[in-house]
């Protein structure tokens, strides 16, 4: 949600796809690469429309701000690797390292497919379906059906 107006904006200006290609999510298996593709991108998108320095101003602090939420879910990345050393180290499981390294890139794999699915299009178009057809849509807590709110009895 952070990001959206910014994104919105570069959405605005690479109207026709095919001449901005968008990079693909395979690259975040390599965080760097795929920064610097996208920042190589948007320095295209930057030169070749002209740009009012609102969007400029947009555009750069969407860059920074995606930026730092990479700096941000690298850190939880690196903390969950030491959490998982760790629970393997509470069960008596730290000699089995490729048991351990197989965990670790399950969970990264799972992260990724995830958030993936939670960012993609199919998604948005089943919630936003189930939605105007008012059909019972259930969450972890809570159901949304119709109009209201109705508190799940999880207790």
């Amino acid at each position: 949600m952070e990001l959206e107006e910014q994104e919105s904006t570069i959405r605005a200006l690479t109207k026709d796809d095919r001449q901005y290609p968008k990079i693909s999510s395979w690259y975040w298996v390599l965080p760097f690469y795929k920064i610097a593709y996208e920042k190589r991108r948007s320095i295209e998108i930057i030169q070749k429309e002209g740009l009012s320095s609102g969007e400029l101003k947009d555009i750069l602090r969407y860059f920074d701000k995606s930026t730092d939420w990479f700096y941000v879910s690298l850190d939880g990345l690196l903390n969950s690797i030491s959490t998982t050393y760790e629970v393997f180290e509470h069960f008596n499981l730290g000699h089995h390292l490729i048991a351990y390294w197989l965990t670790v890139l399950f969970l990264i794999a799972f992260g990724f497919i995830n958030s993936s699915y939670r960012m993609g299009q199919r998604r948005k178009k089943t919630m936003f379906a189930k939605v105007l057809s008012k059909k019972q849509i259930n969450f972890f807590w809570f159901s949304i059906r119709e109009d209201h709110f109705v508190l799940s009895q999880i207790c």
